[in-house]
């Protein structure tokens, strides 16, 4: 089995459900589920994200969307900060 990243699109293979896998939980236990989000509008809107274990999706096409350039999440604080007006 090939292995599903962030950005790949996916089917379930139980509901038939496809999209683009947008989030992957890793839980202590070993359950890996993933966040599909459809790569359809829904009339006009963008569908909820539905959630599945990975192990029952199946890889469609790799890097459907690239992440290389994605400048959003967690970044570093900044080394100084301000708090009331005072640079720290």
């Amino acid at each position: 089995m090939e292995k599903i990243n962030l950005g790949d699109k996916v089917k379930d293979s139980v509901t038939g459900f496809s999209g683009i896998v947008t989030s992957n939980t890793e839980y202590l236990n070993g359950c890996n589920r993933i966040g599909i989000q459809s790569d359809k509008l829904l009339e006009g809107k963008p569908s909820e994200i539905f959630y599945f274990d990975m192990p029952q999706c199946i890889l469609v096409k790799k890097s459907v969307i690239n992440r290389e350039n994605n400048n959003g999440g967690w970044k570093e604080a900044p080394k100084k900060m301000l708090i009331q007006n005072k640079l720290l």
